[in-house]
């Protein structure tokens, strides 16, 4: 089943670019901050001025600061130039030739974080927001109850169709089945994967298409199908799966 690509419309607009006034802490007179999201999520790298900053999990953000009244950038003097994180992180601000100073880390979850020069530790704490990638979400509209009973004169057919959506893509999408014939203590159950039969883009969502004959299953009057919804996003380095009701 081709699968489509999932775009967050609010994670990926331009409006992280609209201009501010940059104000400065005391004790800094410049701020260049560089986030670069994480590759599968296609979002653009964003330069900002600011040190409060939303940004998508598994971020690399880079500060690039100048300080006021720094003119020893010995080592001993760059050893005092530190970001604190309240994660229990600290990271060294290393100075460049022109006396500004940086530091790099990725960003798992949201912490405060404070800043320290030569002078001592800065007023002011500062925030990195850190916006989760949500898990798949999946819902049917066939069969429309949970439980489906099917008569024994009836047709021995079931059709599934299922909405499936996430906030950047969707990887892969699969059924896990199993199929209980007998009753009490002599019931067997039997394990099966599926695919979908077919995906489709309708208004701009992916639905995806099963067509059930139970007799090509070996299923008979009385026996039982469980079945649930896999599906994975495209989350590196690993993928979250969600898994539907059955």
């Amino acid at each position: 089943v081709s699968l489509p690509q999932w775009r967050n419309s609010a994670q990926s607009s331009d409006s992280y670019a609209i201009e501010q006034p940059t104000i400065l802490v005391d004790g800094i007179n410049l701020i260049q901050v560089s986030v670069v999201p994480p590759a599968y999520s296609q979002l653009p790298i964003r330069q900002l001025d600011e040190l409060d900053i939303t940004l998508l999990a598994g971020s690399q953000i880079t500060w690039l600061l100048g300080f006021k009244q720094t003119d020893n950038t010995s080592p001993e003097a760059s050893a005092n130039h530190t970001i604190q994180l309240s994660s229990g992180e600290e990271l060294a601000l290393l100075a460049d030739d022109s006396g500004r100073f940086t530091a790099s880390a990725s960003i798992t979850q949201s912490v405060i974080y404070t800043i320290s020069s030569a002078s001592g530790k800065l007023d002011g704490v500062h925030t990195l927001s850190v916006t989760p990638d949500n898990v798949p979400q999946i819902r049917f509209l066939l069969p429309i109850s949970t439980t489906t009973e099917i008569a024994r004169d009836a047709q021995a057919q079931l059709n599934t169709e299922v909405v499936v959506s996430d906030d950047f893509a969707v990887s892969k999408v699969s059924i896990q089945a199993s199929i209980a014939k007998g009753s009490g203590e002599g019931v067997k159950f039997r394990d099966q994967n599926f695919e979908f039969d077919r995906m489709e883009i309708i208004a701009g969502k992916a639905h995806y298409f099963k067509h059930w004959q139970l007799t090509e299953l070996g299923m008979e009057p009385g026996d039982e199908m469980y079945f649930s919804v896999l599906a994975w996003d495209n989350r590196e380095p690993q993928a979250q799966l969600s898994r539907s009701p059955s």
